[in-house]
């Protein structure tokens, strides 16, 4: 006997019998009992250690009907570990939010067109890049039919129709484990390069602001500044990495669906009696479950992309208007190496999110022409 949750309005359990050969499965109410999380739990890891993602503990919501000790299900894990990584999430959430709401008040009343007013856009565009991004996850976790409850919920229901196909999720393993390596990797080079300018040039004294500078706490300012900077910097890369594992989930459902379709056709003989019984409802359904999980992935990152691009493009820019036009910056070696780094790594932001949309796109397009 298997269990099928219908993601419908008025979301309702239907028992269904598959046969007695079947194996049963067990749909999950919570997050961390999918495959898919568990996969992806060195990253979700990283996501609940900087304030970005909580579990709220519960998967198919607005079932008020649903016996989990009777339909066999198991059960949603809550308690008070869901609602300490709530409050901390929400924590880190007003203090991003403060942070960029302080920088707002670095600009003088008449502001010289100069590469120092360059330098007080720049980390201004960073640090609302960043605030977005976690703000993004933030309002993903919090809903309830959407965001990454909605997500998990779509992809537990599409395992049904990847019985017989022989897949799992293990070839997400090898780029989970890398791509969370990456981003430490990047949060430590962004960290250190901030580190190092604001204790030997004073145009990064411009982050502390409105305190004093020349006060005797100047060093505990740009300690407490680094730590804000780590958590604003962790928020910027994991949210790109996630955004990345994210596309190859969705890449990787359509090449099983296309794959499957593919080797159906080919393999059934070459007239219509057996074309008339090739199951085109269940690829119908199927292709239609794969969009909704697309939906579920645009909800969670479409205002991610829309800040990425925005900001990014407005920086680099920026950064390039520098490095031509302003021959102090280029005298500079520290300003030099940190322009060149903060100018790498926005057009990377930018090269990254269009290529992830790209991969998705290409199997939907190129790779059903060919079938």
């Amino acid at each position: 006997m298997t269990i099928v949750v219908r993601c419908a309005s008025d979301a309702d359990v239907v028992s269904q019998s598959r046969g007695s050969s079947t194996e049963d499965r067990k749909p999950t109410l919570d997050a961390r009992n999918n495959a898919l999380y568990t996969e992806l739990r060195p990253l979700f890891l990283q996501l609940i250690l900087f304030g970005i993602y909580f579990n709220r503990g519960e998967g198919y919501p607005k079932i008020k009907k649903l016996n989990a000790e009777q339909d066999n299900c198991v059960k949603p894990k809550k308690g008070r570990n869901c609602g300490i990584s709530r409050f901390y999430s929400s924590f880190i959430i007003v203090i991003l939010w403060l942070n960029l709401a302080r920088m707002m008040t670095m600009f003088a009343h008449k502001e010289e067109f100069n590469y120092v007013l360059f330098g007080k856009l720049l980390p201004l565009f960073y640090m609302i890049l960043c605030t977005l991004q976690a703000t993004t996850m933030y309002v993903a976790c919090c809903k309830q039919q959407n965001g990454w409850n909605g997500f998990f919920r779509m992809w537990q229901k599409l395992q049904t129709f990847h019985e017989g196909t022989g897949t799992s999720t293990k070839y997400l393993r090898h780029h989970v484990v890398s791509m969370v390596i990456a981003g430490w990797l990047v949060n430590i080079v962004n960290v250190a390069f901030t580190g190092y300018g604001m204790y030997n040039n004073e145009l990064f004294d411009v982050t502390l602001t409105p305190l004093n500078v020349s006060g005797h706490f100047i060093h505990l300012y740009r300690a407490i500044y680094l730590v804000i900077h780590w958590y604003m910097s962790s928020a910027w890369s994991f949210s790109m990495v996630a955004q990345f594992l994210i596309c190859l989930v969705l890449h990787k459902e359509f090449v099983l669906i296309n794959t499957s379709f593919r080797d159906t056709v080919n393999n059934s003989p070459n007239d219509d009696a057996a074309h008339q019984n090739i199951p085109l409802e269940k690829f119908r359904k199927w292709h239609q479950n794969v969009c909704h999980l697309v939906d579920q992935a645009d909800d969670i990152f479409s205002l991610q992309c829309a800040a990425i691009f925005c900001t990014s493009i407005v920086n680099t820019l920026l950064i390039l208007y520098m490095i031509i036009y302003y021959d102090a910056i280029l005298s500079d070696p520290l300003l030099a190496t940190i322009n060149f780094v903060w100018l790498a790594s926005s057009f990377a932001t930018l090269c990254l999110t269009c290529v992830y949309g790209a991969m998705v796109n290409h199997v939907v397009s190129v790779e059903f022409v060919r079938v």
